[in-house]
Order: structure tokens, then sequence, then C-alpha cells
């Protein structure tokens, strides 16, 4: 596969991983967003109060689907671009997984932090005593996220990559 065509099938999966990510997220917010806390602004935080373990314990359990989902998107990704390169190379595999990453962090920004957060501000998203606070308009918050959001999915791509290629060579 050439370059564009890596970019497109990155694009595709990454749409798919940033809506599997989006709805796991919903779900869990309407649950209890406060399993959510830490994703919230320092000052909301801060009103809020910390995590209780039992809270702590509810937002671990409530993240193992949603990792087991998106683990299985990755895999299906993977297998897929098996199946169309004939094998996992290292460069076509991190192309297409910092590509897939990349996207995530910016359905993140835009749609979950940016567009739902601070313009809809759903009651179910917002923290009970937290209402009203400058944390749920700080723009600049989720960019600098964002931002370390880039660093991030580089390092998550490579360490992917290199499982996957570990993989491949047991195959």
């Amino acid at each position: 596969m050439d370059t564009i065509a890596l970019f497109r099938f990155g694009s595709l999966w990454g749409v798919i991983f940033g809506a599997v990510f989006c709805a796991a997220t919903l779900i869990i917010g309407s649950i209890n967003a406060a399993m959510l806390l830490n994703d919230y602004p320092p000052d909301v935080r801060t009103a809020f109060g910390p995590m209780s373990a039992t809270l702590r314990r509810q937002a671990q359990i409530a993240s193992l689907p949603l990792l087991t989902a998106l683990l299985l998107v990755i895999v299906l990704a993977l297998a897929q671009l098996r199946r169309l390169t004939g094998e996992l190379e290292w460069l076509p595999t991190f192309i297409v997984l910092v590509v897939i990453f990349q996207i995530w962090n910016l359905v993140d920004l835009l749609i979950l932090d940016w567009f739902l957060l601070m313009t809809l501000r759903p009651r179910f998203m917002i923290l009970p005593g937290t209402e009203g606070l400058a944390g749920y308009r700080d723009f600049g918050f989720h960019f600098r996220k964002f931002l370390a959001g880039i660093l991030f999915t580089l390092l998550l791509a490579g360490v992917s990559t290199a499982v996957a290629m570990l993989v491949e060579a047991l195959i």
C-alpha cells in the first residue's frame, strides 16, 4: 500500500475507534459522570473532591469493556491491513496506528470535549456541585490535553506496532 492508501485506511479505522470511544464514554458518563473525574478541568475536580475508593473501583470496572472494545478495533484494523498487504511490516503498521490514534485524539477534543462537554453541556456530564464553574468553558485546558495526547498517541502507536510485529513474527 502506498502512503496515501495507508492514511485513508488509518482514517477509516480511526473514525471507528473514535466512535467506539465516544459511545463508551457517553455510556460511562450516563451511568456516573464522576467515573470520568480525571478528565475534567482542575477547578471542577477540586470542587467535586477526590475520587473515593468505591468510585475508583467502579471506574476501573467500567473501563474494562471500553478497553476491550478499543483493543478489538485495533485487532480488526491490523487483521484487515494484513489481509490487504500479505503481512504486517513495521512502517505501514506504524503509520496506520499513528493515524488511528491521532484521529481518536482529535475526536476526543472536538466531539467529546469542545462540542459535548463545553458547548452542549448535558446535565448528566456536569458533576454535582460544579455547575457554572469556569472549567466548563476552558477550551485551552482541553487543547493542552490534546497536545499532550499527540505525544501519548505516538508512543502508543510505537508500542502497539512493536506488539503487532511480535505477534506477526510468531504467526
